[in-house]
């Protein structure tokens, strides 16, 4: 069965500050993965204050750029709370946090990068770890021009327009499949980051088919 976005939580700031409020899914339980994915305005600074206790939050990807994100993941335990990040000095920001169950216990997220210039366009990922299995995919934007749509196929679609930013944007898939390449999102400036996401399934049991994300 495939990986489940069960529950996600936006937290953002229309207004510039150093101060950064993340809050986790009221429902989490204990096991199920958090999938972390925060973006900044403008450039030269970086998220700070990550939580370390337990297991900590583990970064899969990463920009500073004219672009700034982090995307990270955890496993829930019992001791997880919301938190606050930081910033050297004053920016707007938005963050998405993901439950999601049916996720393999002992597989991280397979992650891929990149950096370009007009509409994003999350890269090609195969993940080393498994083969063809009912993989979650979740693709990830963020530009410096407003993001107007998501990829094709793609559904679980949020976005965030913040007018002078951030403007970023994920969406997901549900498909048993090797490698993935999702496509593009439309809108869009210069200097962008996308980010390919894969959440390998708890179990898998055939024959594999293709489901609208829920």
């Amino acid at each position: 069965m495939f990986p489940v976005a069960a529950t996600i939580t936006n937290s953002r700031q229309s207004v510039a500050t150093t101060s950064h409020p993340i809050a986790l899914p009221s429902d989490r339980a204990v096991g199920d993965l958090l999938l972390a994915l925060a973006f900044c305005a403008n450039s030269n600074v970086t998220f700070t204050g990550w939580p370390t206790s337990g297991t900590g939050w583990t970064q899969i990807a990463s920009v500073t750029a004219n672009v700034v994100a982090s995307l990270r993941y955890k496993w829930a335990e019992a001791g997880d709370v919301d938190f606050t990040l930081s910033t050297s000095s004053t920016r707007k920001s938005t963050a998405w946090v993901l439950r999601i169950t049916g996720a393999h216990p002992t597989t991280a997220p397979a992650a891929a990068q990149a950096s370009s210039s007009g509409a994003p366009n999350p890269p090609s990922l195969n993940p080393a770890n498994w083969d063809v299995e009912d993989t979650l995919w979740i693709a990830v934007g963020q530009a410096l021009g407003s993001i107007t749509g998501w990829p094709t196929n793609y559904s679980l679609y949020q976005r965030n327009d913040n007018l002078a930013h951030p403007n970023a944007a994920f969406a997901g898939r549900e498909i048993a499949a090797t490698s993935e390449d999702p496509g593009v999102f439309t809108g869009g400036a210069s200097d962008n980051f996308q980010a390919t996401i894969a959440i390998r399934p708890a179990g898998q049991t055939p024959p594999y088919a293709n489901v609208t994300i829920r």
